[in-house]
């Protein structure tokens, strides 16, 4: 018994002596992701880029986001609009719901990028079927203008309903509209109140009050694209 007790307890001294000394620190046991959300948090990009290239390398998809991140804002690297759709789309293909909402303000932009609607759409409803209610609101303001697809506003109301109904602020006030106005949806004061009032009573934080979208068939990249890495 003596043997099966001082053995896990001298390397336990051992690592605990390591740490102390600094020999071993806690980031050695953390992983890139992890190493690469500290430095990027202090402010060293580069290393960053370093730790979470790694990441990327090993097919992680928030790796490959942060790397996407990084290569977009031309932090820690050369801004590089070419390694950043790369890598959007590795996570996007993953199922990373920001990923695949950059690509499509991208495609739909043409920045950096030869412009594609077709494909920006594809991504913006890669970005809604995982959640997205940013993505939700603007592709329902695309349907409702009717600029880069036909006017639709029954798709409008029911993108409108799906993020309304995840108290998307913005698609409250805009769903409450189109029920007033019998846009999509039977016209019905009852309802538009309703939903007004949900959105001017919501308590909303981050993107929940969120309505930057479309408008006169260009993208405002500044204020929607994502530029905050997975942390």
């Amino acid at each position: 018994m003596s043997h099966r007790l001082t053995t896990p307890l001298f390397a336990g001294s051992v690592l605990a002596a390591l740490i102390l000394s600094g020999t071993f620190s806690s980031s050695t046991l953390a992983g890139p992701l992890e190493d690469g959300a500290q430095a990027y948090s202090s402010g060293d990009f580069k290393t960053a880029y370093s730790h979470w290239s790694k990441a990327a390398a090993a097919g992680d998809a928030k790796g490959q986001y942060n790397i996407a991140i990084l290569s977009d804002q031309g932090k820690g690297t050369d801004r590089n609009l070419g390694e950043a759709v790369k890598y959007y789309k590795l996570a996007a293909d993953q199922g990373d719901a920001m990923a695949a909402f950059n690509l499509g303000l991208i495609y739909l932009s043409g920045d950096g990028v030869e412009r594609n609607p077709a494909e920006g759409l594809k991504y913006y409803q890669k970005a809604v079927d995982l959640g997205d209610l940013l993505a939700t609101y603007n592709l329902a303001v695309i349907h409702s203008e009717g600029k880069i697809v036909p006017q639709d506003y029954a798709q409008a109301a029911k993108l409108f309903t799906k993020a309304a109904e995840k108290k998307h602020t913005a698609s409250q006030t805009a769903l409450g509209n189109m029920y007033a106005m019998g846009q999509g949806v039977p016209m019905d004061i009852e309802k538009a109140t309703e939903w007004q009032e949900k959105a001017s009573d919501s308590v909303m934080t981050g993107e929940n009050n969120t309505s930057c979208t479309t408008q006169k068939s260009a993208i405002n990249l500044e204020s929607c694209r994502r530029v905050v890495p997975h942390m």
